[in-house]
């Protein structure tokens, strides 16, 4: 079928290993190169590189008022005794014990590892009481947010959200050793930092967890096991090959909730003697190719590939028919894959997703590991045995080399939604010599800069999982409004002519240079900036017209929209309010008033529908604005702020991501100053509310703490927004 070179070194070679049950033994096929071919990926010693990284992503405040690592206390010794009248005075007495140093908070290094919907802290192990978490958010307080046990050294903090600011503290026994600095995975350019998972192998025969990380920290296990693992564009979803004994296999489809929670969602279990590797999932995250390998079990041997797809919503797993020999395919769009031939010498193919006649792509000779990007490249590598190197092939089929070497080869590129390219760089010479590093997984900004070395990959503690596989992430929230694709918060504002525009946000301006969605949107009575509805990482909208019927355009980035698709009829006496995920499940939902002042919640379905709704409250006509603000108090879970039209006072209901609200708390007093009221998600570390006053002035509020407004940080927008309807 194919040479080592060209099987997936770091997954399939394992797998192979594992299958062939009566060729190695089952200890060697888990865990030893050997049994590989000298081609399995090692876990790279990182520690000079993270201790680096931790700086260089600390974002240390000068002006903050951080805490201070306070000094070891020190125990009292005990009181002095009375000599012995009866010791004799040349009696020679044993040198006293040595008495333990204090441990302190170098020896405990508090340290922390976030991904995008929780943050794993952890400390090394010194054998002291019970630890105490305290949490302290930017202008917030120090708040105790759990205590274990003297046996553990981690804490996974699943009330926080990972693009704010915040720190954390550690006291134990005495000792009292805050982080240091402020933590937060925003970016100044709004993306925030992507994360990643890698696939490990088990102590047996199995897969073992998947590791999850920053790009800079140690990967921290999940409650997942399996190798390969592959995103679903908005995150949410998360496939992986998964195995308990080295013999049976599945392609496992999982859900990773916005706290952090993992659960299975659809497995497809694979027929005996194969496999199943390379997941990737399709642009709108229904569903996801793989590739079936068959395996000889005595000898290991790949004996054929073939393509595969499996729906998520209904689980049916089809053949792609036409795709025989083909392996590690990726999504050129809905309907279109591109792979790499299995064959040594073979290049890249693409191949319509129901099927048909594969197609080669010119100048591709010896190519594997395509990945499409989302602006439409598709980043590849090639290897000959002596030269190898990293490409890109343009939408117009123009091949450009990025990085080339004779003594490193490329492997498994993946490219985050604001252009950064990672790549497996693989030092050849040392391949086969275990006590060598032999793989960095590195970053290139759009793959033409210079390449730096990531942490992905690297663990707290060294063990024989290896490293099969990985993938990045970089998910907007599910309340996102970035219609542009700039990956900030856009303002949606309809003019008097019924003209409806995105105003990107920027690193320097809230308002940027404004983008036209489309004309005749006089036609509607309300329109909302609804959050990514279908599950595609991208900003719809929903729309009333006068009929009272309720339609779903579907961003398509850069400021475009799908055709109009009806989600309901009867909407004459209700008033779509609010997106954001508000039961906690990963969707984005739809919050609605009724004419009668009834509170509904609309539970997302992930598809662009929503399920049945629940009542979330009566007597909220009294509320004459009712705004989605995202996470307002920064606890990961999507909130509303309301004004109340008699005292003009304005109310925050934190929610619980369970479908409801905790007490309301008062953020604000004479609000009905403002004629309209809009609040995105973060931009940066700290969410703001924008308010257009009556002169046309529109003005924006920043959010810090655990969800107030800070008097000094309010911002002028822009002017003469007086005709215009907005949302965000």
């Amino acid at each position: 079928m194919s040479s080592p070179a060209r099987v997936r070194t770091g997954l399939t070679l394992a797998l192979t290993a594992a299958l062939a049950v009566g060729a190695v033994p089952a200890t060697q096929a888990a865990d030893s190169p050997a049994s590989r071919g000298g081609a399995d990926f090692k876990v790279r010693a990182v520690n000079a590189m993270i201790d680096a990284a931790s700086s260089r992503r600390a974002a240390k405040s000068e002006a903050a008022a951080n805490p201070t690592a306070s000094s070891a206390t020190t125990k009292a010794a005990d009181v002095d005794k009375a000599p012995d009248p009866g010791l004799v005075r040349n009696r020679t007495l044993p040198a006293p014990d040595a008495v333990d140093a204090a441990p302190t908070c170098d020896d405990l290094a508090l340290d922390w590892t976030p991904t995008n919907d929780r943050v794993w802290v952890h400390w090394n192990t010194l054998g002291l009481d019970n630890y105490t978490i305290l949490r302290q958010r930017d202008g917030g307080s120090w708040k105790q947010i759990g205590v274990v046990g003297a046996d553990q050294t981690s804490f996974v903090d699943r009330t926080v959200n990972p693009r704010g600011l915040f720190t954390y503290r550690l006291d134990a026994d005495g000792i009292s050793c805050p982080l240091g600095y402020w933590a937060s995975m925003s970016t100044q350019d709004g993306w925030g930092v992507p994360d990643a998972v890698f696939g490990t192998a088990g102590t047996g025969d199995g897969t073992g967890p998947l590791l999850m990380q920053d790009t800079f920290s140690y990967g921290m296990p999940s409650t997942l096991t399996g190798m390969d693992p592959a995103y679903s564009p908005d995150g949410r979803l998360l496939a992986s090959a998964a195995s308990t004994d080295g013999t049976s296999w599945t392609l496992q489809i999982s859900e990773v909730g916005p706290r952090g929670v993992e659960s299975g969602y659809r497995s497809s279990p694979q027929p005996a003697g194969t496999l199943a590797a390379e997941p990737s999932f399709s642009p709108d995250g229904r569903r996801v190719v793989y590739t079936r390998y068959t395996v000889d079990a005595a000898t290991g041997d790949v004996t054929g590939s073939q393509l595969r797809v499996v729906d998520v919503v209904t689980g049916v797993d089809k053949a792609v028919g036409g795709s025989t020999g083909l392996v590690q395919a990726d999504w050129r769009s809905t309907s279109t894959f591109i792979a790499a031939g299995g064959a040594p010498g073979e290049g890249l193919f693409t191949i319509g997703a129901t099927g048909g006649t594969k197609v080669p792509v010119a100048g591709t000779s010896n190519a594997g590991f395509p990945e499409v990007a989302p602006n439409g490249k598709t980043y590849f590598t090639t290897g000959d045995g002596t030269n190898f190197a990293l490409n890109v092939l343009s939408t117009t089929g123009v091949i450009t080399p990025l990085q080339s070497s004779t003594s490193h080869s490329f492997e498994t590129p993946r490219v985050s939604p604001d252009g950064t390219v990672f790549y497996v760089d693989i030092d050849l010479k040392v391949l086969d010599d275990p006590a060598d590093n032999e793989f960095t997984v590195m970053s290139s900004t759009n793959g033409t800069d210079t390449p730096e070395a990531t942490a992905i990959g690297a663990r707290r503690a060294d063990s024989s999982g290896g490293f099969f596989g990985y993938d990045v992430r970089q998910p907007k929230s599910k309340g996102t409004s970035d219609f542009v694709g700039n990956a900030g918060p856009d303002i949606l504002a309809r003019d008097s002519a019924g003209t409806l525009w995105a105003y990107p946000s920027t690193p320097d301006k809230f308002a940027g240079t404004r983008v036209k969605i489309g004309t005749g949107w006089n036609i509607y009575n309300a329109f909302l900036a609804a959050g990514d509805l279908n599950g595609d990482d991208k900003a719809d909208i929903l729309a009333r017209d006068t009929a009272g019927k309720l339609w779903r355009y579907d961003g398509k980035g850069g400021g475009k929209v799908a055709g109009r698709v009806q989600v309901g009829a009867g909407w004459g006496g209700y008033l779509p309010l609010a997106p954001g995920d508000f039961n906690g499940d990963g969707r984005a939902d739809l919050v609605a008033r009724s004419s009668t002042g009834e509170l509904w919640l609309y539970p997302g379905t992930g598809l662009g529908t929503f399920a049945t709704r629940t009542r979330l409250g009566t007597g909220w006509q009294g509320m004459n604005s009712i705004v989605g603000v995202g996470d307002f108090d920064l606890d990961n879970d999507a909130d509303l702020i309301a004004r109340e039209a008699s005292t003009s006072k304005l109310w925050l209901y934190p929610g619980n991501g369970q479908g409801g609200f905790s007490a309301r708390r008062q953020v604000g007093s004479g609000w009905n100053i403002f004629k309209g009221i809009a609040g995105p998600e973060l931009l940066g570390p700290n969410p703001f509310v924008y308010a257009k006053r009556a002169d046309g002035t529109l003005i924006s509020y920043a959010v810090v703490g655990d969800g107030r407004f800070d008097g000094n940080e309010v911002y002028l927008v822009g002017t003469g927004w007086g005709p215009y309807s907005f949302t965000s």
